[in-house]
């Protein structure tokens, strides 16, 4: 490490980089003032003490590949991998959220690249990965002085192939003092042209291959002194959310469903210079949902894995539903599980509600607000409209109807005096307010008692109803199914009938005439009453020439022969104490009347 304003010796300072043929420039961003770049970042590790050579680690603190370290044979009496220390970096802006003490780093110096001005293949540092360095893996590269030379390249998973970094990003973080960096399809190469290299001038590579396992590091120094290497992930948002119970509203006794999708979100942007997103895999996720003891049968089913391995789900005791062994989960991808089961038909309560939660074992999640995810689905039971009738007139006719906002799957019913029904059927949620009705489609509701009574299917006990008439509303039982009644009792009036003959006396072939006075001595409207005057012999009422029978409270004019012969003729409304006449002319036929 130089910490020193100059070196012994002269330099040759570089006033420009010379591009190897397919070489270029990086996507370079540049770490500002106050942008809390850093924050959130998972340092990685490097097993050992300070000062000793390091020989296995961890890219993040925590999670994600772990890695060993070892020298690559033919630098001149290099036999090492460099020596921890902790150096913190300078010339950095300020608030940029770097953590504080340094992560501890690994220094490789002229020992171990190729000797003080030895370029390589001179040998060099291996650090060989478990498993893929996550997207957005930071490398970073410290203290790399006026005319020093870093060399990285990369190797595939499993075949060893070279990766070509050309896609990779470059970050400088120092204000000043950060190497240039060159991409080629083969290595990333970092060169100093600065003189201003005092205080650990920083900077990052930023992965962007998802099947890197193995860097090689190989460079050129000045002199003894050497520069640092480390990693770091930086944070992602992984969020869950569970959808409403399926079917919605979910009926008592019935099948009942919901799937779980955790998606990880790319974080927004940092605003650096330009505004850079670190899209990366989420690690060791796991999912849990406490669904409620209601639920009879549950299941739980990864139904997309969203690329990870390994992942599965179990159902312990109370329906304590837990997912685990999904990792990595790629930016943008979802994981989703669907829980199955059936709602105890005894379930309470008006909806089913519960949480699902997830956790990831890194990067940092900085976004807590969608690492949980409630829903609240309504809890909807059976309800039946039933009638029955009372001294009804035959062929009266209602229409059955149930209706409301928590109302669901209405059939409508109708019922036929005297005894003829069907009911009108739905599905209520629990606690929303009901309207139930009947409607007659013939016959007159004026001339029937109507009352309506409910009870809780499960244990009998009435239900309380609200309102007059033939629209009624209840709310609707937390508890159990409901089955109402309208019943419809006829209204037997009070009524007086008179009949009077003028004159009193009449010869044979003379005219009589009757008059029936009808009197309405109830409390309640009498309507649809019938009159009938049976004729006995020796009476004829309906060969002309005769007056025409009339009648106050018909709806029409009558006749003889519908007054005279069954059923009569119908009267309309007769309020308390109203009277209707009706006059009817005959002739006599026969002695003695």
């Amino acid at each position: 490490m130089d910490k020193i304003m100059g070196r012994a010796g002269a330099y040759v300072l570089l006033a420009a980089l010379l591009l190897l043929p397919g070489a270029v420039l990086a996507a370079t961003y540049t770490v500002t003032a106050n942008s809390n770049y850093f924050a959130n970042h998972r340092f990685g590790t490097h097993v050992g003490a300070n000062g000793a050579a390091p020989t296995t680690g961890q890219v993040a603190s925590g999670f994600g590949p772990t890695f060993t370290v070892s020298h690559i044979a033919g630098t001149p009496g290099g036999t090492a991998t460099g020596i921890l220390q902790v150096y913190g970096p300078g010339l950095m802006p300020t608030g940029t959220g770097f953590p504080s003490p340094a992560p501890q780093q690994n220094e490789l110096t002229h020992t171990h690249l190729g000797g003080a001005g030895q370029p390589a293949p001179g040998g060099g540092v291996r650090y060989q990965f478990n498993a893929p360095l996550p997207l957005g893996t930071h490398i970073y590269l410290q203290d790399v002085d006026t005319g020093e030379v870093v060399r990285m390249r990369f190797f595939a998973c499993g075949t060893n192939a070279q990766v070509n970094p050309t896609g990779f990003d470059y970050l400088r973080v120092s204000t000043t003092g950060t190497p240039t960096a060159t991409f080629s399809a083969t290595e990333v190469t970092l060169t100093a042209l600065s003189a201003a290299n005092t205080n650990e001038p920083l900077a990052a590579l930023i992965v962007r291959d998802a099947n890197v396992c193995r860097i090689d590091y190989y460079g050129t120094y000045i002199n003894t002194t050497g520069w640092q290497t480390y990693f770091s992930v930086p944070p992602t948002d992984p969020g869950i959310v569970k959808s409403m119970a399926s079917p919605d509203p979910v009926v008592a006794g019935g099948p009942v469903s919901w799937t779980l999708t955790l998606t990880n979100t790319t974080p927004a942007a940092v605003p650096i210079s330009p505004a850079l997103a670190n899209p990366t895999q989420a690690y060791g996720l796991t999912i849990n949902d406490a669904v409620h003891t209601g639920i009879t049968g549950l299941t739980a089913t990864v139904t997309q894995a969203g690329g990870t391995t390994g992942g599965s789900c179990t159902v312990g005791t109370g329906n304590a539903v837990a997912c685990s062994g999904f990792s990595p989960l790629a930016a943008g991808s979802s994981i989703v599980v669907t829980l199955s089961g059936t709602l105890g038909a005894g379930m309470s309560g008006n909806a089913l509600a519960n949480t699902a939660t997830l956790a990831s074992a890194g990067p940092a999640d900085p976004v807590a607000s969608n690492n949980t995810s409630t829903t609240s689905t309504p809890i909807a039971r059976s309800l039946r409209l039933t009638k029955t009738w009372a001294d009804a007139a035959a062929g009266h006719t209602v229409g059955l109807s149930i209706a409301g906002p928590g109302v669901s799957n209405a059939v409508a019913g109708s019922s036929t005096a005297p005894s003829s029904s069907t009911a009108a059927t739905a599905l209520a949620t629990g606690g929303s307010l009901v309207t139930l009705a009947e409607t007659f489609t013939t016959g007159d509701a004026a001339g029937y008692a109507t009352t309506l009574a409910c009870t809780q299917d499960a244990d009998g006990s009435p239900v309380a109803t609200a309102d007059t008439g033939l629209s009624r509303t209840l709310t609707m039982s937390s508890d159990s199914a409901v089955t109402c009644t309208f019943r419809n009792v006829a209204i037997v009036g009070d009524l007086q009938i008179v009949k009077t003959a003028s004159p009193g006396a009449v010869p044979t072939g003379g005219l009589v005439d009757y008059t029936l006075t009808v009197t309405n001595m109830g409390a309640t409207t009498v309507t649809g009453a019938q009159v009938l005057d049976t004729l006995p012999a020796g009476l004829d009422c309906t060969t002309p020439p005769l007056a025409a029978p009339t009648c106050s409270a018909c709806a029409g004019a009558i006749t003889a022969a519908a007054l005279t012969t069954s059923p009569g003729v119908t009267l309309t409304t007769l309020a308390p104490s109203a009277v209707a006449t009706l006059t009817l002319q005959c002739r006599v036929t026969a002695s003695g009347l």
